[in-house]
């Protein structure tokens, strides 16, 4: 396997380790221990590594830290993605094809049996499949490398999130996984309608509604008619 391919496995396999808590925001990545549970040479594991960088989930200064998403952060990649994603699903429904769906419904299915166990991080990883294979599906290289900008970050913010409402109230936290596979569920719903305008509006909606129930804040971000 080449190093231009491997690097992008690499960098997803580290995205894993954080979306399912083996790595935490501020914890330090020892680049030379990984590299070898990873079973890769050094500069294939940096170039991996400066891809996370490139898409703020790692810091590389004097050490390799996982970084801590802000609300902040969160805030302005809600807004993105509410920009985005509705134009990204708009263009994937016309392209739809019966692999698409399966694939689409394995995601929400691994979802949905990860919610009675509280299993979060399993939740959102296969969550943020779903999304990348509606981005995906357009078959556009300015989707995917958008895609890779704004949506790994943002789950991890939600990782965080997720975290903080299980421990302190985990029938909440399982209600807030039950409400988002449920707004998933309806937007494959909508994006097999084939109707581009309808599955535009119906994207923004979610996405809007999804952040003022993670957020708890009453300001919607950029809804895309």
């Amino acid at each position: 396997m080449s190093r231009l391919t491997l690097a992008p496995r690499i960098a997803s396999k580290v995205l894993e380790e954080i979306l399912l808590g083996g790595l935490k925001p501020g914890d330090r990545i020892n680049e030379a221990k990984m590299a070898k549970q990873l079973n890769v040479g050094r500069s294939t594991f940096r170039e991996a590594l400066q891809a996370l960088a490139d898409s703020g989930l790692v810091i590389r200064e004097r050490a390799t830290l996982v970084a801590r998403p802000t609300l902040e952060d969160a805030l302005i990649l809600f807004d993105v993605q509410g920009r985005l994603e509705p134009i990204a699903a708009a263009k994937a429904c016309g392209r739809l094809t019966p692999t698409h769906t399966r694939e689409l419904q394995l995601h929400l299915d691994k979802m949905k049996q990860a919610i009675p166990k509280g299993d979060f991080s399993t939740f959102l990883r296969h969550e943020l499949n779903f999304h990348q294979r509606i981005w995906k599906i357009p078959q556009l290289r300015t989707l995917n490398r958008m895609f890779k900008l704004v949506m790994p970050p943002l789950f991890v913010f939600l990782r965080g999130r997720f975290s903080q409402m299980f421990s302190g109230n985990a029938s909440h936290g399982e209600e807030m996984l039950r409400k988002q596979h449920e707004y998933d569920r309806k937007l494959l719903v909508i994006l097999k309608t084939r109707n581009p305008r309808e599955v535009r509006v119906a994207f923004a909606r979610a996405i809007g509604d999804y952040w003022q129930a993670i957020t708890g804040l009453g300001t919607r971000p950029h809804a895309t008619s």
